[in-house]
């Protein structure tokens, strides 16, 4: 009976995996795009701040600002699909670690495939490209869990982020909402560029 509880862990934990893979790939697209339009930017006032205003500068312009439209739109997409393969995870991470009915044993051996105890040798030497922030959250939440089903302890996935101290050097970093941000961003960027179109409009045909 043992054996196929932590059969059945063993498939949790890799759809648990590949949730958060996905997410991190939302995260990779949205920075990638990010990226891109930042560099097309400062391309675009490389070229501006040595000529003059012209009808090329001004169909660039409007062209940045559609896209940071784009980015600001996509950025709700990319958040909405983040949020529900981050969610799932959560889910699957409180099947297992929660379930006091699951057999300890199980529960260490499966997380092995997860690299939790890994995390803990390597931790100092974060690389936020290996560890994005979330996941690196979600593994600190998981590794809580774990502790607190070894005292026979079972809480929310929420009960055990709560207990965590995200305020250690290490964490920091990791509590500034992203989304608002990258909306942030897009906004200052989309006001600044469309009073750049309205002032390279009246220089034209000034």
């Amino acid at each position: 009976m043992d054996d196929e509880k932590k059969l059945n862990i063993e498939h949790l934990i890799e759809f648990m995996i590949i949730n958060v893979e996905h997410a991190r790939h939302v995260e990779n697209e949205r920075l990638n795009f990010t990226y891109i339009y930042v560099a097309a930017i400062i391309g675009f006032f490389t070229f501006i701040f040595n000529a003059e205003a012209s009808i090329n500068s001004i169909f660039t312009l409007l062209f940045l600002i559609a896209l940071g439209f784009i980015g600001f739109l996509l950025t709700k997409r990319w958040s909405d699909v983040f949020d529900g393969h981050m969610n799932k995870a959560k889910e699957i991470a409180l099947m297992i670690y929660g379930d006091k009915n699951v057999s300890s044993n199980a529960k260490e051996a499966s997380l092995l495939i997860y690299g939790i105890d890994d995390q803990d040798k390597h931790e100092p030497l974060y690389n936020r490209y290996y560890y994005f922030k979330h996941d690196y959250r979600h593994r600190a939440v998981l590794r809580r869990l774990r502790q607190l089903s070894q005292i026979n302890q079972h809480v929310t996935y929420e009960e055990a982020a709560c207990s965590i101290n995200f305020n250690s050097k290490w964490h920091r970093s990791f509590q500034i909402r992203t989304k608002d941000l990258f909306y942030l961003f897009y906004f200052i960027v989309i006001c600044t560029l469309s009073a750049l179109l309205i002032y390279s409009i009246v220089k034209l045909h000034g």
